[in-house]
């Protein structure tokens, strides 16, 4: 396996798991969740899906909107946990809550710092040579 496909499973493991914890959170913060939540989860992962097949594809669309989403994301917990930090009701939230909170913040985080690295950025490098791209004629 490549370096370029092996950061890209790495994000989209990122994305992926960003998604699971928010199906978790949505789910551990009322019984039944309502069903605007379930469509919105729905689209958030066909949105990730595309996201993951174009990064695993080397486009730089995917790569770009991997970006996006995780600065979008980031700072939307970021901003989140702050208010919640400032309006002191965090300890009146459960802790399970803050747990998902907490790791879909870091998740994000993470995928938006491996996309800005140098082997983040080799997802979509384009090589001048077309022998280092083709991967049939390697041995």
């Amino acid at each position: 396996m490549s370096s370029h496909h092996r950061m890209a499973l790495i994000c989209s493991a990122l994305l992926l798991t960003y998604w699971l914890l928010s199906v978790a959170q949505v789910m551990s913060s009322a019984l039944a969740a309502e069903p605007t939540e379930l469509v919105e989860l729905l689209l958030r992962l066909l949105l990730i899906g595309t996201v993951c097949w174009g990064l695993w594809q080397r486009q730089r669309w995917a790569w770009w909107l991997a970006l996006l989403l995780g600065i979008i994301w980031s700072l939307a917990a970021s901003v989140g946990i702050a208010v919640l930090l400032f309006a002191g009701a965090l300890a009146q939230l459960p802790t399970g809550y803050l747990l998902f909170y907490g790791g879909m913040a870091t998740t994000v985080l993470l995928l938006t710092l491996l996309l800005l690295m140098p082997a983040g950025r080799q997802i979509v490098a384009v090589s001048s040579d077309p022998a280092a791209t083709d991967e049939s004629n390697s041995p």
